[in-house]
C-alpha cells in the first residue's frame, strides 16, 4: 500500500501518529514502551533483502517501493475465489502509475503504482517465477477460525492427511472482564508425521504486537501436490500487510512448506 521507502517509513509509522492505537482485539496486542524495539525491530526483518523462488503481488494501490518496475511483464498465476470455488489460473496482471496521496505533490510526478489482474474474479495472490504452477481447481480447508492464540491448536484433515496447527508463546487479558488480548513472544506452527514421527515447522514468529494479529488468508492445496499449503499475512503491525505464500511442492527435506515469497505494504 502507498508508501514511502519502506525501511523508513516502517519506523516513522511504528513511531508516529500512524500508532496511536490503544484497545486491542481478540488475538492481537497494543505494544507498550518496553515492547516497542521488540516491534521495530521484528517488524524490520521482513524488510531486509531475501532470496525467495518466487515472487508475489497482490491488487490495489501501493507506494512506490511496494511494486517493481516491468512486473506486468512477468508470466503471472493468480489464485482466484469464484462464486463457488477456488481455482489457480494464468493471468495478465496490469501496472500503472497512480498519485501517491501520501509522498507525491500536486505538480510532482506520480509515484504510486495500481495493480490489478485480468481476470473478473477475486485474487487472493498473485504468484510468479514459479515454473511448476498450472491452471487447476484449488481445494480449500475452511479452517474453524483465522487467527491461532498462544494455547490454541487446530487439528487438520485435509486429503486423507493429518496436520495440527498450534502457536506458543504468552497472552494476557488487557482486563479482567475483557475478550481483548496482549500477545507476546509469539511462534506458529505446524505439524504433520511422517513414517510415525512428528515433523514440524515455525511458519511465524514475533517477539510483540501492535494492533494487529497473524492472520491464515487461505489454506488448501495451491501446487497440485495433494499436501495443504498457506496464504498468511505475518505482519505483527496494524499499519503493514504482509501476505506470505508458503507451499509444500519445492519444500526442504525436513519440512513441510517453504515459504516462498511475500509481499510487503505499509499504510501511511
Amino acid at each position: 500500500m502507498i508508501k514511502i521507502s519502506l525501511f523508513t517509513i516502517l519506523v516513522s509509522f511504528i513511531l508516529s501518529s500512524c500508532s496511536n492505537s490503544n484497545a486491542v482485539e481478540h488475538g492481537k496486542k497494543t505494544a507498550n514502551k518496553l515492547d516497542l524495539n521488540s516491534v521495530i525491530t521484528d517488524t524490520l526483518t521482513y524488510l531486509q533483502p531475501k532470496e525467495y523462488l518466487a515472487k508475489v503481488l497482490t491488487e490495489g494501490a501501493f507506494h512506490e517501493d511496494e511494486v517493481w518496475e516491468n512486473a506486468e511483464n512477468e508470466n503471472w498465476y493468480g489464485l482466484f475465489q469464484g462464486k463457488n470455488n477456488f481455482y489457480l489460473q494464468q493471468t495478465t496482471v496490469r501496472t500503472s502509475r497512480i498519485l501517491d496521496p501520501v509522498m507525491d505533490g500536486d505538480d510532482g510526478p506520480k509515484t504510486g503504482w495500481k495493480v490489478t489482474s485480468t481476470n473478473q474474479d477475486t485474487s487472493l495472490i498473485l504468484i510468479t517465477r514459479l515454473n511448476f504452477l498450472k491452471n487447476r481447481k484449488v481445494d480449500p480447508f475452511k479452517l474453524p477460525k483465522e487467527d491461532i492464540l498462544p494455547g490454541e491448536k487446530l487439528e487438520l484433515n485435509y486429503k486423507g492427511h493429518s496436520y495440527q496447527l498450534y502457536a506458543t508463546g504468552h497472552k494476557h487479558k488487557e482486563a479482567s472482564k475483557s475478550d481483548w488480548y496482549i500477545v507476546s513472544d509469539y511462534k506458529l506452527f505446524f505439524l504433520t508425521f511422517r513414517n510415525g514421527k512428528e515433523v514440524k515447522q515455525v511458519l511465524v514468529q514475533h517477539a510483540a504486537f501492535d494492533d494487529d494479529m497473524v492472520n491464515i488468508i487461505f489454506a488448501g492445496d495451491i501446487d497440485g501436490d495433494g499436501l495443504l499449503d498457506f496464504i498468511i499475512d505475518k505482519s505483527n503491525h496494524y499499519n503493514a500487510v504482509i501476505p506470505t505464500l508458503y507451499l509444500s511442492r519445492p519444500a526442504e527435506k525436513g519440512k513441510l512448506v517453504e515459504e516462498v515469497g511475500e509481499h510487503v505494504s505499509v499504510g501511511c
